[in-house]
């Protein structure tokens, strides 16, 4: 089962959703079983958009306010990582309090392991993916990963964004996972990206143009967390989630759960 936090758009036959066990509430949500596939946001018709509305959960404990089907969301498909790791996280971030005035770093309770952004989509085709994402992530079996090390991208030496590594007799599962999921998408016309999916938690991102200390203190970060375990990385399900960007951090949303079998 999926657990949803999107309301139904039409009437007809349904398939049943759960609801997230941490509300309080449990409202019947159900959704159309056939519906007609998306084919671009033209091809909805407007009294179908003024019909339906759509709410999100915050995880930052927002208030959850109703959305009009006209918005764009920006969505992305990702796995939350565990307390262990997030625990364990704050050792290299804590490594880089002196270059504070040139990295961005991202607190450790708002990281996910991304497997596909998905940008900006019409708030039906969002609702339209749940039903097309759930069956792919159940053909797949739990899977156990290994949080290790760090690096960055492009290099250490040309750091833009700074990372913790992905890795575990898992990995080629995870990455199949992302595979399936992107033709999924694909299949949907939601475009992916076209580049090899190289599996990473993002710590930092540099703001400006390092100097030669600054080049050097992160040489060395490197150095001391490059081979170090960063906690088991239990994968059991993927989620749908939005971010909504405004003063201060992102906020996230998770709009679906999809578990893995």
């Amino acid at each position: 089962m999926v657990a949803s936090a999107l309301p139904p758009c039409s009437s007809g036959a349904t398939t049943r959703y759960t609801w997230p066990s941490s509300l309080s509430s449990r409202p019947r949500l159900t959704f159309p079983a056939h519906r007609a596939r998306l084919r671009g946001s033209r091809s909805l018709s407007r009294t179908a958009s003024q019909r339906c509305g759509a709410t999100a959960r915050s995880s930052s404990r927002s208030a959850v306010v109703p959305q009009a089907e006209g918005e764009r969301w920006r969505v992305f498909l990702a796995i939350e990582i565990s307390p262990a790791v997030r625990a364990t996280l704050r050792g290299p971030i804590d490594g880089l309090a002196l270059l504070s005035a040139s990295i961005r770093v991202n607190q450790v309770e708002r990281m996910h392991l991304t497997l596909h952004f998905l940008g900006q989509l019409p708030a039906p085709q969002v609702q339209d993916l749940i039903p097309r994402l759930a069956p792919i992530v159940e053909t797949h079996h739990p899977i156990r990963l290994l949080a290790r090390g760090v690096g960055a991208f492009p290099s250490i030496s040309r750091a833009q964004v700074l990372w913790a590594g992905i890795t575990g007799t898992d990995l080629p599962r995870l990455i199949a996972l992302q595979g399936d999921l992107g033709g999924g998408l694909l299949r949907a016309e939601v475009p992916v990206e076209d580049r090899p999916f190289r599996p990473h938690l993002t710590l930092a991102r540099v703001a400006r143009p390092l100097g030669a200390p600054e080049r050097r203190r992160l040489q060395d970060w490197s150095t001391a967390w490059r081979d170090v375990d960063l906690g088991e990385l239990p994968v059991n399900e993927v989620r749908l989630m939005r971010s909504q960007l405004g003063a201060g951090p992102p906020r996230y949303s998770t709009l679906a759960t999809f578990p893995l079998k």
